[in-house]
């Protein structure tokens, strides 16, 4: 044919436009004064790791909230690759973000540098349901990277989870080794952890969970400590993201 149609459906901020059917494009093939695009697929350039969202405890709780047909919804529009999104890749936060219920860490015992207190209870209330009712309508295991908003207020220049403030050079060690803790202590729960962020938003004070990097300490915590930890407990091919920061 001479002509092609598009289907085009638009969704747009601040109008009632949410899915919203238009009019088919038609173009002419040719002579209709349209750019053109030609794809050459011998010509590759990143590969793309997958697409999803962000697994938090606000969204497990608000999701356990509903009744179970509508929890199923989501995770079908969600989750299921023949009548959803099929996300594939998705975020979890290791310890309290912006998006939890309050500020939290997995060792809440003041100096315990040996992480003898160290516990994913909380997450297992909320979260990690929600994380296994995720993979389970995937029909696959789900890439999941983990990121912190912030280390134990214990663990910090500031002594606070919030508003800023840096790891303390001390506990840089215990600290990667909760990164550690945290990947075997989700494997052990069937919920695998395909990588993880150095930190959230290292450039960034907020009044929420938030912790200061410049560039060069990421790098040296990356080669320094958590390369090495995640290395000795058998956990080297797991991927390490630097620099999670906005765009």
């Amino acid at each position: 044919s001479d002509t092609a149609a598009v289907r085009c459906v638009l969704t747009a901020r601040d109008t009632g436009a949410r899915l919203a059917e238009q009019p088919l494009l038609v173009a002419q093939s040719e002579g209709a004064g349209l750019p053109s695009v030609t794809v050459d697929t011998s010509v590759t350039f990143q590969r793309i790791v997958g697409f999803g969202g962000a697994f938090t405890e606000a969204a497990a709780v608000n999701w356990l909230a509903l009744d179970a047909s509508r929890r199923e919804q989501v995770l079908q529009a969600c989750f299921d690759p023949g009548r959803g999104h099929g996300y594939s890749l998705c975020r979890v936060h290791m310890g309290s973000c912006d998006f939890a219920l309050g500020s939290y860490s997995h060792v809440d015992d003041d100096s315990d540098l040996a992480l003898e207190s160290f516990s994913i209870a909380r997450d297992r209330q909320a979260l990690l349901p929600f994380i296994r009712a995720a993979q389970q309508v995937a029909g696959t295991t789900i890439k999941l990277l983990a990121s912190p908003w912030s280390p134990p207020a214990w663990m910090k220049t500031t002594g606070q989870m919030c508003h800023g403030g840096s790891l303390r050079p001390d506990c840089r060690r215990a600290w990667a080794r909760c990164y550690v803790r945290f990947v075997e202590a989700y494997a052990a729960e069937g919920v695998p952890i395909w990588g993880v962020s150095v930190q959230n938003e290292p450039a960034a004070v907020q009044r929420w969970d938030s912790c200061l990097y410049t560039a060069e300490q990421e790098r040296d915590f990356v080669r320094d400590y958590l390369g090495p930890e995640l290395e000795a407990a058998g956990l080297g091919h797991r991927r390490i993201v630097i620099w999670d920061h906005n765009r």
